[in-house]
């Protein structure tokens, strides 16, 4: 499949991020690939600064239309490894080439009119999901928040934890919802010294507790999952698969969430 012409857009977002907090801006950063008569569409959503990634909306744009869209511009990509191998010289810059990721895996299921889930390898066309949710005004508005997120279908739900809205926010949630699927998402923020605060958590009976160090400290993950019934998810750790197979080994998790813009696009997340 020759890829013939890229196109390149960005689409700007709201300032919003899903814990209801005001942030910085978001754009998507949109590849359009062309193959024949077949189109395939692929974006990442980033902020406009790096401030919460080292990538930002402006430099992906930049980066796809300097460097990773020339490098696949008039060559013939027969699987998405194949479309890696052309983009491995550019270090890092995961997330814009997880756009031309997409639009690649796109593009192949017009091409081949199959759906995308079965070219990726999938039996069953339906898949789980879970609603995340931010900081509510009031226990009444997170209740509420929850009701109708199980209501609409959802597996699970995950709230974010913030200091001083853990172990006691936790316990009034679980008080009413005693038997529902919930999870905990602490966004890299919390330490070791924080041990006896997920012992507590034991109690709840939560489905999992998400990234509850920093990313890049996998031996504090190790420790605490060791000493944890409640099974340790890793998102922000995971962004390759050497080190998701280096978390495995370290026995840091039993999940991963997988982020497309973290891990670089479906081919590596597939790998993982």
């Amino acid at each position: 499949m020759r890829i013939e012409t890229i196109q390149l857009y960005r689409v700007p977002l709201g300032s919003v991020d899903p814990s209801g907090a005001t942030s910085l801006p978001a754009e998507l950063v949109v590849a359009r690939l062309h193959s024949g008569a077949h189109v395939g569409w692929g974006d990442v959503a980033l902020r406009t600064a790096p401030r919460e990634c080292d990538e930002w909306s402006a430099g992906a744009f930049a980066c796809l239309r300097d460097w990773l869209a020339p490098a696949i511009v008039g060559q013939a990509i027969a699987s998405g490894d194949a479309l890696q191998e052309l983009l491995s010289p550019f270090q890092g810059n995961r997330a814009a080439k997880s756009a031309l990721d997409v639009a690649w895996w796109n593009l192949s299921a017009a091409a081949r009119s199959q759906p995308l889930h079965r070219l990726l390898g999938a039996e069953d066309g339906a898949v789980g999901i879970g609603r995340s949710l931010g900081v509510a005004d009031s226990p009444e508005t997170l209740f509420a928040e929850i009701r109708a997120a199980l209501s609409a279908g959802c597996d699970h739900v995950l709230l974010k934890l913030s200091p001083g809205r853990d172990v006691e926010m936790l316990r009034a949630v679980r008080q009413a919802f005693p038997a529902e699927p919930i999870a905990v998402d602490c966004d890299g923020a919390c330490s070791l010294s924080q041990q006896e605060m997920f012992y507590r958590m034991e109690d709840f009976f939560l489905k999992y507790i998400e990234q509850p160090f920093d990313a890049d400290d996998l031996v504090a993950h190790a420790m605490l999952q060791e000493n944890l019934r409640t099974p340790v998810s890793l998102d922000q750790s995971i962004t390759t698969l050497a080190r998701a197979e280096q978390a495995l080994d370290l026995g840091c998790c039993q999940a991963m969430r997988i982020q497309l813009a973290r891990v670089g696009g479906l081919t590596p997340a597939v790998a993982i």
